[in-house]
């Protein structure tokens, strides 16, 4: 298996500089920082952010005799990927732990040895809160190389549970997407930004006079400062070119300097550049051109890249000298072996090498891909030799090697989870030649669907470019099983034709990890086109294949897939012993990330919501959610519907609204089947029916055209085939309508609805759904004025419920359910169902008090992360400045101008806060927004 070497440099202490210039006020802003959950330093490039908290840090350890523990992770482009960001985080981490602690941490296999996100999460921060008696901190450099929303969503996480001995600081050029109003308002941060960094002139003149031994004069500090508006970086390339001019002993060129430099005819960037590079020798202005396209330099890798140009000195020897000269290298480890360039100068060499040597770059890209790949860093080397590759490119060595090399790291990259890499890669090569190598285009589809990275276009031309090869049954064979996964994603009944055993097996005899995925999604897609026994059956049989093989991550997809049936049949007591075996499994299992787990954790969430355990709940599905991610924000659909359901239930309406809004906005992103998008929108229109905004729900029915006799739609809906993706699909939407006529106090509709679905949901076994339909009609009957009849709802809604401990189904239909049972139980003749009717009662005077938990169960649940100690806020930063220039009366293209952004954009905002308050037009905004004091 190709591994991914832990890279220790990135979690090295920068080494403190001792001709710093003295930052005690802003030393004592960060050790004031020490008692806040984090300290923001953001700035552009060149304002010494790594140096000031380097410089801090020796002072911070010396005067506190080490009682303050620190580590520090630099960031990169490559921890983007979940896997990795998570990797490189608990190595940091174990540097904060005592020496003692047998915390579970990759050392030298860190592709296959990375904690599983929950597991890591758990340990750590009961780990880190044992260690009391240090005050810990953790620094994390570079962070603006972070793009990935999991990373920003596993953060935030961490952020919102940081034990109190414990404090981040984040570096950053540009601020992050993290919860930093809401970190403001609680006075949890301190930030530290681009006016505090400015050197002001009296820190410029000991900057020019200790580091440089350059005596200026008050008048020409003044103008350097100025310039350069205090940028360090800028201070620094002045100071190198004013010492040329003074080792020259020419006044005259000294005066010149400070002449030229005060006129605006030229950009100080360009200015600056020019006098450093021209003041260097021949042999280092060609070093530092060479070995600009490098984000981490060794003395080997610097050799190999400069093997054809005359050096004097070897290029360890060279990189010692810059770095003792202050040229803008950082040294990356104590022993002096890594480096990285200042990263905004390393822009600046990149530019210059373009302009000075058109195309070298791409020979140097190529040369350091060749030396990574000899030692054993294929990634870095895919990185390189796809910066190598020529816009329309598509034929050459090049092309082929970059090719060769991810189809070779292919398997063991989507093994590790590391499926945003791997499509990543592809992305980046040209097409024509990936349409000729059928499996890399069959693993681009999988990573595709996998992440949701890509249309349905996208992923169906792949899979045709992946069959072109008519002779290669094993691959046609994947496709076909690939494309009826599809068709279930789709709800396209007819599409789905099963691959025989016979024909499957083929594949197990050529492509071993590729059979293992396909035998997953077949018994998975067949559970919703065949008989559920007959599926169920073959369900069992391929989690026992996948055991027996050691496919864990199979094995999980099928286990989920069997406990998510018991949960539509109303058994939830088997499905909820399904989930907790796939997570006693592997998700306890601290050595490998499987994020097939995370659909344990959301169906067992689920399953507790039904309890009305809503605080484990909770718990539970936010530790699906961070594990569902490292597959792509869209597997998280379910997160966010089951949470908008539980915040629902706890009173919490516009928060469950906003996440009902995430969960839209992946459905509309998300082209591949059509049916998410209806789910999501019958849920939202349940809940407005639950929150009495009645007008919503209705425009919801004539949307979707049910504003036609009820006969009509049971017609036009119901299921051909009897599958379960249709039976889905006719409950869902029915349901929410016999809800809203309820609502509408149409008795006559609901009636025949329910009736008629329940014929279905009886016939199919599907005891989740039944039990809805009998509640419902138990309202109806008694809207009626059927007592009997309503009783006899009731009391099969009852016998159903109990043995399976279902409570929240109950309580959620609010005050009037209540009034109906409270009536009604009198009449109940059987003992345990009146029991059962009256703690359903003071469940709904005292909902926390009612919680099912099955014998036994209390010993045997998973081990929780922490709750996340507050709701998401309603409105981001930007959507309250719109909707405060709304409440002005100013128009989408008035907003537009006075924010300095696109009309688009501000439609974009006015449609999410629409979405999010749950209105339709601007008064209603306004109207809601100020009961909600967001004004």
């Amino acid at each position: 298996m190709i591994t991914i070497p832990l890279l220790s440099t990135k979690l090295f202490l920068p080494p403190h500089n001792i001709q710093h210039v003295p930052r005690l006020r802003l030393h004592e802003l960060l050790t004031q920082g020490l008692h806040n959950r984090l300290t923001l330093i953001s700035a552009p490039a060149g304002f010494g952010k790594t140096t000031l908290v380097s410089d801090w840090l020796h002072h911070t350890r010396v005067d506190s005799n080490d009682q303050v523990r620190f580590a520090w992770l630099s960031l990169d482009e490559g921890d983007n990927d979940l896997v990795r960001f998570l990797t490189y985080l608990s190595a940091a981490f174990q540097e904060l732990l005592p020496t003692s602690s047998d915390f579970n941490l990759p050392d030298e296999n860190v592709s296959t040895e990375i904690p599983t996100v929950e597991r890591f999460l758990n340990d750590l921060i009961n780990r880190l809160a044992a260690a009391g008696d240090h005050s810990l901190g953790f620094i994390m450099d570079d962070y603006h190389l972070i793009e990935s929303l999991n990373v920003h969503y596993a953060l935030n996480y961490l952020i919102d549970h940081l034990p109190p001995n414990l404090h981040l600081i984040l570096m950053t050029r540009s601020d992050p997407p993290l919860h930093l109003a809401r970190l403001r308002g609680r006075g949890d941060l301190v930030e530290i930004r681009q006016n505090d960094l400015r050197f002001n002139p009296d820190e410029a003149a000991t900057f020019f006079e200790q580091s440089r031994k350059l005596m200026l004069s008050n008048d020409q500090v003044k103008l350097l400062t100025t310039r350069t508006e205090g940028w360090i970086a800028g201070l620094q390339m002045a100071a190198l070119a004013l010492q040329s001019e003074h080792e020259a002993a020419d006044p005259q060129s000294f005066d010149a300097f400070f002449k030229d430099f005060s006129g605006n005819s030229r950009f100080v960037l360009d200015y600056l550049m020019e006098e450093v590079l021209s003041n260097q020798p021949a042999e280092i202005q060609s070093f530092l051109l060479h070995t600009s396209i490098l984000n981490r330099m060794c003395g080997p890798l610097c050799d190999s890249l400069l093997k054809d140009i005359p050096l004097q000195k070897t290029s360890q020897q060279i990189l010692q000298e810059l770095e003792h000269a202050n040229l803008f290298i950082i040294s990356l480890d104590s022993q002096r072996q890594w480096y990285r360039y200042h990263h905004l100068f390393g822009e600046l060499l990149r530019q210059r090498l373009e302009t000075a040597c058109p195309g070298e770059s791409a020979v140097l890209h190529r040369q350091a891909s060749g030396w990574f790949e000899s030692n054993g860093f294929l990634p870095d080397a895919i990185d390189h030799a796809l910066a190598a590759l020529q816009p329309g490119d598509n034929t050459s060595d090049d092309v082929t090697r970059t090719i060769n090399m991810i189809e070779v790291a292919a398997e063991p990259a989507l093994s590790r989870g590391e499926v945003v890499t791997f499509a990543h890669w592809v992305d980046a090569l040209p097409n024509e030649p990936v349409r000729r190598r059928p499996y890399l285009c069959l693993y681009h589809a999988l990573s595709m669907l996998l992440v949701s990275g890509g249309s349905r276009e996208r992923i169906e031309a792949r899979l045709e470019d992946a069959r072109a090869v008519e002779s290669d049954i094993a691959l046609q064979n994947a496709v076909a099983i690939i494309n009826s996964f599809i068709a279930g994603f789709r709800g396209n009944v007819y599409e789905y034709q099963p691959v025989p055993d016979e024909v499957l097996n083929l594949l197990a005899e050529k492509k071993r990890f590729l059979y293992s995925l396909v035998v997953a999604l077949q018994s998975i897609t067949d559970v919703y086109f065949t008989d559920l026994k007959l599926s169920s059956h073959r369900m069992e049989e391929a989690s026992k294949l996948c055991r027996e093989s050691g496919n864990w991550m199979a094995y999980a997809l099928v286990r989920a897939q069997i406990g998510d049936l018991f949960t539509l049949q109303g058994k939830l007591l088997a499905a909820n012993a399904e989930y907790e075996q796939i997570i006693s499994t592997i998700g306890n299992d601290s050595s490998h990330p499987f994020p097939a787990a995370g659909m344990a954790y959301i169906g067992k969430g689920n399953i507790l919501r039904e309890w009305n355990d809503l605080e484990a709940a909770s718990l539970c599905l936010k530790n699906g959610m961070l594990l569902l991610q490292k597959w792509g924000e869209y597997n998280a659909m379910d997160y966010y519907t089951i949470m908008a359901r539980l915040l629902q239930s706890r009173g919490q309406g516009v928060a469950a609204l906003e996440q009902l809004h995430r969960a839209s906005l992946l459905a509309q992103q998300f082209d591949l089947t059509f049916f998410d998008d209806l789910f999501v929108d019958c849920i939202q229109a349940e809940l407005w029916i639950k929150q009495g905004n009645l007008p919503a729900a209705q425009r919801w029915a004539r949307d979707y055209n049910f504003d036609r006799p009820v006969g009509d739609l049971l017609v036009l809906q119901k299921p051909e085939n009897h599958s379960l993706i249709e039976i889905y699909l006719y409950e869902i939407q029915l349901t929410t309508l016999a809800r809203l006529r309820l609502a509408e106090g149409q008795a006559e509709p609901v009636i025949q609805i329910c009736t008629e679905l329940l014929r279905t949901f009886e016939k199919q076994d599907l005891g989740r759904y039944t039990l809805e339909c009998l509640i419902l009609l138990c309202r109806v009957y008694a809207l009626k004025g059927d007592i009997n009849t309503a009783r006899q709802m009731l009391e099969k809604a009852l016998a159903q419920a109990e043995p399976q401990g279902y409570i929240r189904i109950f309580l959620d239909e609010g005050p009037a359910l209540a009034n109906i049972i409270n009536n009604l139980r009198s009449l109940i003749k059987d003992e345990r169902l009146n029991n059962f009717a009256g703690r359903l009662l003071d469940g709904f005077v005292s909902p926390e008090s009612c919680v099912f938990l099955p014998e036994g169960l209390s010993g045997s649940q998973p081990e929780m992360m922490p709750a996340v100690t507050a709701a998401a806020e309603i409105l981001s930063e930007r959507e309250r400045e719109v909707l405060k220039l709304l409440a002005a009366g100013l128009s989408n293209q008035q907003i537009a101008v006075k924010m300095v952004i696109a009309l688009s954009t501000v439609k974009t905002h006015v449609h999410s806060i629409y979405q999010k308050l749950g209105i339709t037009n601007r008064a209603l905004a306004v109207t809601r927004a100020r009961e909600l004091n967001l004004l």
